[in-house]
């Protein structure tokens, strides 16, 4: 399974580090993202991710304990709904400017306040 990897948000050394964890760790193979991005004008920080061993979710977890292992704990993975098979390393203050909210129990992300709310309510019943 192709995974694109958004790694424009991350500084030079966050970045390197994660690459090299996936590469070193995980195994896991990537390469440079050719072709047009509205959003971003540098493909240079879109990766494809060659992931053999799991689902789309399963790679957000070795992402998330990539992040925890290197101590970038103010950083979040979030899932691009506007593109298939895409996440994004986003730093958690930045989320809000995106219009973004986090659910403070387990760290999904909702597109509004209004989902959150709702979602949260959930951990209150479980």
């Amino acid at each position: 399974m192709n995974i694109v990897l958004d790694t424009s948000f991350l500084p030079d050394g966050f970045r390197s580090a994660i690459l090299r964890s996936l590469d070193k760790r995980y195994r896991i193979t990537t390469e440079k993202k050719n072709g047009y991005k509205d959003s971003h004008k540098d493909n240079k920080y879109f990766l494809i991710v060659d992931y053999k061993e799991g689902s789309f979710d399963d790679f957000k977890d070795i992402l998330e304990d990539i992040l925890g292992k290197n101590h970038m704990d103010q950083y979040v993975v979030a899932e691009n709904t506007e593109e298939n098979n895409t996440y994004s390393v986003l730093k958690k203050g930045d989320l809000e400017q995106f219009g973004l909210v986090i659910c403070d129990h387990c760290g999904m992300v909702f597109g509004n306040y209004d989902e959150k709310v709702a979602h949260e309510k959930i951990h209150y019943f479980i």
